[in-house]
């Protein structure tokens, strides 16, 4: 019984953190690239959720109500498992990871305007380029 606490002890802080992460620094890739991570916006969609406006949760990550699962699969300790528990493990991150590419393409190339876009003029590697270019010139 007590691993079983643990265990979510160690969920609840590895989300809490992510979660933190997410609304104090933001995705660490489009902060760097101007590119968002398929997970963008899932913070601020929770952050809805915790507000009841699950309308515009949905308009940041229509996938957010799959991010306690999506985690509990990552983290599951998968030493002491059954092997049909790791096949449906391994089925469930197919599946999840897949969906997620598919919303992350339709968000990124369909809905270029939207809450998570590309903003290459944004990341702070374009920044760094267009300073190093402007004292090259020089």
């Amino acid at each position: 019984m007590r691993a079983c606490g643990d265990r979510w002890i160690r969920y609840a802080g590895i989300c809490l953190g992510l979660w933190l992460m997410g609304i104090l620094v933001g995705c660490p890739l489009q902060r760097l690239t101007g590119i968002p991570c398929p997970a963008c916006g899932m913070s601020r969609a929770w952050r809805c959720v915790l507000q009841l406006q699950f309308r515009q949760a949905l308009q940041y990550h229509p996938l957010f109500w799959l991010a306690p699962w999506l985690v509990d699969l990552i983290f599951r300790d998968s030493l002491y498992q059954h092997p049909a528990e790791k096949k449906y493990r391994q089925w469930s991150l197919a599946i999840v990871s897949s969906a997620m590419i598919a919303v992350y393409l339709w968000r990124v190339f369909l809905v270029p305007h939207g809450p998570v876009g590309i903003h290459l003029e944004d990341g702070i590697i374009f920044r760094a380029v267009a300073v190093m270019r402007q004292h090259l010139a020089i």
